[in-house]
């Protein structure tokens, strides 16, 4: 640049190949405005601008795709463009990923020009850019009546394009097709198909992948068995992650992180915390050192088995690994305390959170409310439910189901049928648990207009009740002999058969002296499928002469 800027002064006039040099090297730094800013001197000194100067300027917007500076060079490069104008510039395109553009300018181009397979693979990148994996097969197919091959390059471009939008079944398609096309997979072509049947959680299909490339000997890289990995991780599928690792060594493939990450969190997901302990151990005395999420996942596998003691060991053992512990790490301690009902450390964890400098979240207070609801500690668990709004964290349906179910524990029907209305205030809507929960605490205080309305209201929720719903609700009318309103569960039992809830219409005709209305009970409950051993002389229909209570 230097030297074309002290031409002038040395009485030399710099000419077409002189600012095509410069622009090359503008091309090469992606320096496209000083690039723009050349082309517009060359006109300024009557230099006239040939295709190469055009098409080198081009190239200036590739890296960063600015691919309307690449649209307009080759506007201004009027009717001299050629195949490397209109390439460079779709490649423009394909780095922002503007695939429609890159698809009128290919359009464009046959107007006067046969695309090529630059053209085409560009196209493609484009598309993976976006995720519009359905562009490779059509693209493909304009191909074959072209008459042009597809290569390696373009094929692995389509099936990243499958795994990036998780359509393994495409992949698999496109994988089958590569030798038709003369096309020879490699272990890209392969670790792309395997990390599509990865996120669709097709394990199967990528251990079968995986073992396709072995049978063609394409051998694996770390990427590839990183993604036959994660498969088996996500299907808790932790005997053959733990084999891929072990065939990694034999393969003298490298491990890293993610490897020993994935299999940790295979066998967290399995409930297999000894095994997650020792691989962490393992990967403690290897030359890596293990990441948050490795820590996270063994701590949720201690959680997971109700292992509280190994999980807050491993906790509080972040620390001097480098490791900082974060909202993941706590929620899995608090988890692991819940399953214990260790409702004192659990609120406890909540509370050192804020002592790290670690947010709770709605998952934290959850867990501690769930930990409170299993100590039967009603009262905590609706201060924890309350502090949620305090710290300005939204709770969810979970946090009023289990502070409900903490409430119906002790039979304070008021604060859960409190509660419940709170749920629909807050535009939440109660799953049948929280129900049930509030129609059991009222059947327990003898307050079955309550319940029956708590019924009633499941229905306005538009949620399905459920076979403890109807037991729950005959069971509050029951001791009042409140047949009338108990017989009218039977159209719900013929959806939710329940033994319980007919059980109790059965023992509300008694306790009312209704036996005119018990052969028609009983002939409904037998049509439902509902039958039932006689249950003793109480039953015996003769024996009941007593008029009914109304």
């Amino acid at each position: 640049m230097a030297v074309l800027v002290d031409m002038p002064a040395c009485l030399v006039r710099p000419n077409v190949i002189t600012y095509n040099s410069t622009l090359t090297a503008c091309a090469r730094g992606e320096q496209w405005r000083l690039a723009s800013s050349l082309l517009q001197g060359m006109q300024a000194h009557t230099t006239s601008p040939n295709v190469i100067t055009y098409n080198t300027a081009i190239r200036s917007s590739v890296g960063i795709g600015y691919w309307q500076l690449a649209l307009r060079l080759l506007s201004d490069a009027g009717d001299r463009p050629d195949a490397i104008s209109f390439n460079t510039s779709i490649s423009s395109c394909g780095a922002s990923g503007a695939w429609q553009v890159a698809l009128r300018l290919m359009a464009k181009m046959q107007e006067s020009l046969l695309p090529d397979i630059i053209s085409y693979s560009s196209v493609v990148d484009a598309g993976v850019q976006e995720g519009c994996w359905v562009l490779a097969p059509e693209l493909l197919s304009a191909m074959r009546a072209k008459v042009v091959l597809p290569n390696a390059i373009l094929m692995n471009s389509a099936l990243d394009a499958a795994a990036k939008a998780a359509q393994w079944q495409a992949a698999l398609q496109l994988l089958c097709e590569m030798p038709h096309h003369r096309v020879t997979p490699d272990v890209v072509s392969f670790s792309s198909a395997i990390s599509a049947a990865e996120k669709s959680r097709e394990w199967q299909t990528a251990l079968q992948l995986f073992s396709d490339m072995r049978r063609a000997k394409v051998a694996p890289d770390v990427i590839s068995f990183n993604c036959t990995i994660s498969s088996c991780e996500k299907s808790s599928q932790w005997q053959p992650a733990l084999s891929l690792l072990d065939e990694m060594r034999a393969c003298q493939v490298r491990s890293d992180i993610v490897s020993f990450s994935g299999v940790i969190s295979a066998f967290e997901k399995a409930g297999q915390w000894q095994h997650a302990l020792a691989l962490l151990s393992a990967l403690e005395g290897s030359n890596m050192r293990p990441d948050e999420v490795s820590w996270n996942a063994a701590i949720s596998a201690c959680g997971k088995a109700s292992q509280w003691q190994p999980a807050l060991r491993l906790l509080f053992r972040m620390p001097a690994a480098g490791l900082r512990a974060n909202e993941i790490s706590f929620n899995s301690a608090i988890t692991a305390c819940e399953k214990q009902e260790d409702w004192e450390l659990a609120v406890w964890l909540l509370s050192y959170m804020e002592l790290e400098k670690v947010r709770p979240g709605v998952v934290s207070h959850n867990g501690a409310i769930s930990a409170c609801e299993k100590g039967r500690r009603w009262e905590l668990a609706l201060h924890l439910l309350a502090r949620l709004f305090e710290v300005a964290v939204l709770a969810d349906a979970i946090s009023f189901s289990s502070a409900i179910s903490a409430c119906e524990k002790e039979s304070q029907w008021r604060a859960a049928r409190d509660l419940l209305t709170s749920m629909s205030a807050q535009r939440l809507r109660p799953p049948s648990v929280a129900f049930n929960a509030v129609i059991t605490a009222c059947g327990a205080a003898l307050k079955w207009r309550l319940a029956v309305s708590s019924y009633a209201m499941m229905q306005v929720c538009k949620v399905l009740p459920d076979a403890i719903s109807c037991s729950s609700t005959s069971r509050a009318c029951e001791p009042l002999g409140l047949w009338k309103v108990s017989s009218r569960l039977l159209k719900q039992l013929s959806q939710t058969p329940s033994a319980i809830a007919a059980s109790s219409i059965i023992r509300c005709c008694e306790v009312a002296h209704s036996w005119q209305v018990m052969p028609r009970i009983l002939g409904e409950l037998q049509l439902l499928g509902l039958l039932f051993a006689p249950r003793d002389k109480r039953l015996d229909l003769k024996r009941q002469q007593t008029p009914a209570v109304h």
